[in-house]
């Protein structure tokens, strides 16, 4: 068994900003055991509330601390600041290093820590430092999902061999999706052009043309994203909850009576529709 930890993202979340390491994409690091998945289901190697966690001194804490307070506001996940060093409980540590990365769930033994590396370029972006912390609490690319070959077109020719790991699609048995729709708009989702393919197209999104400026955005969480989180982290706290929710919603994790809806519809159940006014003045 395997956990696994993601290359050098500073150099595959943007479409044109440049080169942001001088350091070559590496491989994935096979460290220890997981399934590859939309989100690990692995018990052995998911959280439990409150995640403890740690920021290095040498890294700006800003942006850390927003994304986790975003976390802990939109999920039934808490966060609570640990010790310097481990104490015998896994920590969420955020290390300063010259590349930012992320091992994929928490580390398998208690005395481990499950550690987001992080440049100060990194750290000052909200979507960057959510990116890799979604990593770590379990979630995997949303372009390698079992059924993305319906949704998006992979050009391998333009694919670098040390790439291959981060754009090929993990197989449906070990890809727990929750039945969640495909979200160009996730966070977890590559841009179709980045800087480790040297500025040439390798995804491109089939069908809906206008689709490509929304994959790759690193701006913030996708409602999905936070969906998903709630399914696999929160869902058991409505276990015996018999409420359905429409439209994409989903069962609030502390009033299970209630539905959290997508953009646009409310109510219990989100079976309402906000109506848009045509005025504009």
């Amino acid at each position: 068994r395997y956990i696994y930890r993601t290359g050098d993202e500073s150099r595959v979340y943007f479409k044109n900003h440049g080169n942001l390491s001088n350091i070559n994409y590496t491989n994935l690091i096979k460290l220890r055991s997981m399934k590859k998945r939309a989100i690990n289901v692995d018990l052995d190697v998911n959280w439990t509330s409150p995640i403890l966690y740690y920021i290095d001194k040498k890294l700006n804490s800003k942006r850390i601390l927003q994304v986790l307070k975003y976390i802990q506001e939109n999920t039934c996940i808490k966060f609570l600041e640990g010790p310097p060093t481990n104490q015998g409980k896994t920590r969420l540590i955020y290390v300063k290093k010259n590349f930012c990365s992320s091992l994929i769930g928490k580390a398998l033994y208690e005395y481990q820590d499950t550690d987001v590396w992080l440049t100060d370029y990194c750290a000052s972006n909200f979507g960057m430092v959510g990116h890799e912390t979604l990593h770590a609490l379990g979630l995997r690319h949303e372009h390698q999902r079992h059924d993305r070959d319906n949704f998006v077109e992979i050009y391998n020719e333009n694919i670098p061999p040390s790439f291959l790991d981060e754009s090929k699609t993990i197989y449906s048995r070990n890809f727990e999706t929750f039945d969640i729709p495909y979200d160009y708009g996730s966070i977890m989702h590559y841009a179709g052009k980045l800087v480790e393919t040297n500025g040439k197209i390798f995804m491109k999104v089939k069908n809906i043309d206008p689709y490509n400026e929304m994959i790759g955005q690193i701006d913030m969480f996708s409602f999905n994203d936070i969906k998903l989180i709630n399914h696999y982290y929160c869902s058991k706290n409505c276990s015996m909850s018999q409420h359905k929710c429409k439209n994409g919603g989903y069962i609030h994790w502390y009033q299970c009576g209630t539905c959290i809806c997508p953009k646009g519809y409310y109510g219990r159940d989100c079976g309402y529709f906000k109506q848009i006014s045509n005025y504009c003045g």
